[in-house]
C-alpha cells in the first residue's frame, strides 16, 4: 500500500512560479494635497502574494507658509499598516519607517500607498515602496 498525495506533495510557495511585484510612489517636490491614493496592487485570481518589505521615507524639500501634517502610509486590505508623518516647516525634516511584515494576501486583496500634506505651500519628497512576491495559489 502506498500513502501520500496524488501527484506528490504540494510545492512550497516559493516553488510555485514566484514573481516579484513592486508597489512604489517615488517622487520629489510634491505640493500640498488632500489624502490621495498614489499606487495600488491587487492579488490576481488564482494567485497569492507575500508582502515582504515596506519602506516609507518623507522629506520636507521646501518650507511652507504654514506647516501642516504630512504623511505617507501603506494600507493593506483596508487596514492602516504603517505610516511615517511629521508636522514641521523646517527644510530637510525627515520621517521614515520600514517594516518586514511577512503577510500573506489572498486573491482579490489589495495594498495601497497614500500621501497627504496639509501645509500651506512648500513641497515634500516621497519615497514609498513595497516588495511583494506573487505565486500560484
Amino acid at each position: 500500500m502506498k500513502f501520500g498525495f496524488p501527484g506528490g506533495p504540494r510545492l512550497e510557495w516559493y516553488d510555485r512560479n514566484p514573481a516579484l511585484q513592486a508597489i512604489a510612489y517615488v517622487i520629489d517636490n510634491v505640493s500640498p494635497h488632500a489624502e490621495t491614493l498614489r499606487a495600488s496592487y491587487t492579488v490576481p485570481t488564482g494567485k497569492k502574494a507575500w508582502v515582504q518589505t515596506e519602506d516609507v521615507f518623507l522629506r520636507r524639500r521646501t518650507a511652507p507658509t504654514t506647516a501642516g501634517l504630512v504623511f505617507g502610509k501603506i494600507v493593506v486590505v483596508n487596514v492602516h499598516l504603517m505610516e511615517a508623518a511629521f508636522n514641521s516647516a523646517i527644510v530637510d525634516t525627515i520621517a521614515t519607517k520600514d517594516l518586514a511584515p511577512q503577510m500573506l494576501l489572498q486573491a482579490g486583496q489589495s495594498i495601497g500607498i497614500y500621501t497627504a500634506d496639509a501645509s500651506t505651500g512648500g513641497a515634500i519628497d516621497y519615497y514609498i515602496t513595497g516588495q511583494i512576491t506573487e505565486f500560484n495559489a
